[in-house]
């Protein structure tokens, strides 16, 4: 129990760090004058097509396809941290062939769900492309 609660306090203090970071690295954007902002958002605007690319959903398609992402994203994120965690275990297990064999298992069960993972992705990819062709074709 210490441990898991060590663990979680080290987690949270690295993520505080983190978004720290990220502040301290976005006060220093205001360097550049407005005109240079509105010249890079123009810029980008041409590129993308549109403004709002994260806010704005095109069609259905578009929308699953953002949906799916942003569900692939947050597993491989609890992907990362799971294996964190295990990684901890089997280096805290001290020669206690029970712990470790336990933190194998983990670590061989989640490489596992990271490639079904994997998996989803790949087929979600080559699927939505397909879903676009056979809708652009019936329009």
């Amino acid at each position: 129990m210490k441990i898991l609660i060590r663990t979680i306090k080290v987690f949270i203090i690295i993520a505080i760090l983190s978004f720290s970071a990220i502040t301290i690295a976005n006060a220093q954007g205001s360097i550049l004058t407005n005109t240079k902002i509105d010249e890079y958002n123009n810029k980008l605007t041409t590129v993308s097509g549109s403004s709002d690319t994260f806010t704005q959903a095109d069609s259905l398609e578009t929308s699953i396809a953002l949906a799916l992402k942003i569900v692939l994203s947050i597993l491989g994120t609890i992907f990362i941290a799971m294996m964190f965690v295990a990684g901890n275990e089997w280096m805290q297990a001290a020669g206690n062939e029970e712990k470790i064999k336990k933190a194998k298992e983990r670590i061989q069960s989640l490489i596992i769900g990271l490639v079904i993972i994997l998996l989803a992705y790949a087929l979600a990819s080559g699927f939505s492309g397909l879903l676009v062709r056979t809708v652009s074709l019936l329009k």
